[in-house]
């Protein structure tokens, strides 16, 4: 199931509903592990804020595109969120990614980089990550809109 409206979103194939945005505990420390759901901070809003960065993303992907004809298909970047909002580490989900072009990782991991999420309520750390799914324009076509 793709998002409502995703279509093809300037080329952008936005991942299906089991691989959204996701938030993790971090390994230690708490209990409750209920910093996940601090507002600003669920897997929703993390998508949410991501997919209003897609337009960004897709310029990273066609200029890598045109130095490296052919490259397509997923690249899953995760992060970490420091309490105050800010992305204080980013890196490639080599598992899930078929595109490890450094140029385009790059450009995509520094735009995550410069995004300010919410802080954290109970001054939680998040770990988050998301899978970009990228195609030539036209690739896709096939699909009724």
């Amino acid at each position: 199931m793709l998002l409502s409206d995703a279509g093809e979103l300037k080329g952008v194939k936005l991942a299906e509903a089991h691989s959204e945005a996701t938030v993790s505990p971090p390994d230690a420390g708490t209990a409750s592990g209920g910093h996940s759901h601090d507002p600003g901070r669920t897997p929703a809003d993390i998508k949410a804020i991501i997919v209003s960065h897609r337009d960004a993303a897709r310029a990273c992907y066609d200029r890598g595109l045109a130095s490296h004809p052919g490259v397509e298909g997923t690249l899953a970047v995760q992060w970490t969120i420091d309490s105050k909002g800010n992305v204080t580490s980013t890196s490639l989900d080599e598992s899930r990614s078929t595109i490890t072009e450094p140029s385009i990782v790059d450009c995509v991991t520094n735009i995550i980089k410069k995004i300010q999420f919410a802080p954290s309520q109970g001054g939680f750390e998040s770990k988050a990550s998301y899978p970009f799914t990228f195609h030539p324009h036209g690739a896709e076509r096939h699909h009724a809109e």
